[in-house]
């Protein structure tokens, strides 16, 4: 079980590695730091230390998982498919700097195309 929340480990940290170039300057950018958030959003070092205790626990748990479960290729999917969506937020976020707008539904939906097009990039 020691070797599966290794490779765990070195996939999910791999993945904040990935977001962390699409994010560059992202959290301390003026775009973001000037939008409107809620006033319970913690400060940016919150976030790294919460994403590496998330990606820690979530390797234990993949490897506990892939021990017991009875489908393992399903597991893994979904495990791939988790991982390409958490990689690819970060670029639509803070690339795509929607600003303000990306929180209005009204522009969304009548940008989607622009919203869909940036997300499959």
């Amino acid at each position: 079980m020691v070797v599966r929340v290794i490779i765990f480990l070195v996939i999910n940290f791999a993945a904040l590695a990935l977001g962390s170039i699409f994010t560059s300057a992202g959290v301390s950018s003026d775009w973001y730091t000037n939008l409107n958030q809620a006033p319970w959003t913690p400060p940016g070092w919150v976030f790294g230390a919460a994403w590496t205790s998330i990606m820690i626990f979530f390797a234990f748990y993949m490897a506990y998982a892939y021990k017991i479960v009875g489908n393992r290729r399903r597991l893994i999917t979904l495990f791939i498919i988790q991982w390409i969506l958490n990689v690819s937020w970060n670029p639509v976020f803070f690339q795509a700097s929607f600003g303000d707008k990306w929180f209005d539904f009204n522009y969304i939906f009548d940008h989607s195309d622009r919203c869909i097009s940036v997300w499959l990039l």
